[in-house]
């Protein structure tokens, strides 16, 4: 379980609470609020999930139900250009398949949302459809502060296809949005979970408006980052079999994109990795289907449709089988270990909160509000679950768990109520006193 999927669903877990946006992961573990790490109010429309599960498992199959969705918006993408029958199978095939949809849809990250509504938003556009449209817009623009930008060049992509007003409402309002709402919406709650994004770009300037004008006035920068960058361009080709770059149009949106990526110091940006692959995602989808849909107008494409397509998806699945992650690998289960947590997890009482191990965590069921471990036992939370011999933590060492695990021993705060094979679970000393009392 990946323990952004642990600390997104608490953030969900503690709304449903009462407690808006509180993120028991970020800043201040007491009061910090998720709005200040990043503005996504949108995260709103997984919190119903939760309560499909006594567990957290709730985040993701709300995070199934969003990709499903986005697998149905191919669908009829598809169709809306004319490909029926074989040709639509096929199609669909070909992008349930692509590593790149893979990869984001495995992520279990909300920002996989945004492929889902950016296509319904280009729909409803091609529909006509303004009351899709602007539920839609307000949906994505309120899904992350960074999604503001994409939908401004959606904005210029339109302007430039003829589609001026609704490209420079979509462009306007979202420029408008980025710069001046989110600045302020984003310092109103507590902000001990803020971050400065910026330092990704630190070397290019520590304000938008300096990094943008510092890409735009760097030509030759640039240059060398796209060329630095041949092998993920030439993966990222090979993924889509090259289509999209038969409508050229998408690269006004695209462009900015991988600029903005390729001049990061973050390593996951510039490569697109994993779920950082959100922002060009949806573009790459609708400039593929449009290409086929340009490809079929040649007569002998379109005679030997079948065949071509079956040929394209050779070349997705080839760039697929040099992804080691594709697909992910099961590993087998230690039902021994499984059932210990649980007998361990079953101890903790309703409503009591928890410091767990990361991959423990997920065990402990959705009443218990749940905390990342800390070396520092007077910050640790009525209840402790650790295991010494096969845990894993992100942020901490082995050597770490084992540590903490011989002060709480040693100390008089906590008393270790349950032991096995590694796994211990202990109970803060007070809490036992107040019950006795009781």
């Amino acid at each position: 379980m990946d323990n952004d999927f642990v600390s997104m669903a608490e953030v969900l877990n503690n709304t449903i609470r009462g407690n808006l946006f509180k993120t028991n992961y970020h800043g201040n573990t007491e009061t910090a609020n998720y709005l200040a790490h990043h503005f996504s109010p949108s995260l709103l429309l997984l919190a119903p999930f939760m309560y499909l599960s006594e567990y957290r498992l709730g985040y993701g199959y709300g995070m199934l139900f969003f990709n499903l969705l986005s697998i149905v918006t191919f669908s009829k993408l598809i169709w809306i250009k004319g490909f029926c029958g074989k040709s639509y199978e096929y199609i669909l095939i070909f992008f349930v398949l692509n590593l790149y949809v893979y990869r984001l849809f495995q992520a279990y990250h909300f920002e996989s949302l945004f492929l889902a509504f950016v296509l319904i938003l280009m729909l409803s556009i091609e529909k006509r459809n303004k009351a899709l449209f602007l539920i839609v817009y307000i949906i994505t623009l309120l899904l992350k502060e960074d999604t503001s930008i994409y939908l401004a060049l959606l904005g210029l992509y339109y302007v430039f296809t003829r589609r001026t007003k609704i490209g420079l409402i979509l462009f306007l309002v979202s420029i408008v949005y980025f710069f001046y709402i989110v600045p302020h919406l984003m310092s109103i709650p507590e902000q001990s979970a803020k971050i400065n994004w910026l330092a990704d770009w630190k070397h290019l300037g520590d304000s938008y408006i300096t990094i943008a004008k510092n890409v735009f006035l760097s030509p030759l920068d640039i240059t060398h980052a796209f060329i630095s960058k041949k092998d993920t361009l030439w993966e990222l080709c090979l993924g889509f079999s090259f289509l999209f770059l038969f409508y050229p149009p998408i690269f006004i949106i695209l462009l900015p994109i991988f600029s903005l990526h390729f001049l990061s110091e973050r390593m996951w940006y510039n490569t697109f990795y994993n779920y950082y692959v959100y922002p060009i995602l949806p573009f790459l989808v609708y400039a593929s289907i449009y290409s086929l849909e340009k490809l079929k107008t040649n007569f002998f494409i379109r005679n030997n449709f079948h065949l071509v397509i079956l040929f394209l998806l050779c070349i997705s699945t080839y760039r697929g089988s040099l992804d080691v992650l594709y697909p992910f690998k099961t590993f087998p289960i230690d039902q021994e270990r499984v059932q210990n947590v649980r007998l361990a997890v079953n101890q903790i009482p309703k409503g009591a909160s928890v410091s767990a191990q990361f991959d423990l965590s997920g065990f402990i069921k959705r009443y218990n509000p749940i905390y990342p471990i800390r070396m520092d036992v007077s910050k640790l939370k009525d209840y402790v679950l650790l295991d010494t011999k096969e845990g894993f933590y992100p942020y901490l060492t082995k050597e770490d768990i084992i540590d903490l695990e011989k002060q709480l021993t040693k100390g008089n705060s906590y008393l270790l109520i349950y032991k096995i094979k590694g796994i211990g679970l202990f109970k803060k000393l007070n809490n036992m006193k107040s019950e006795g009392n009781n």
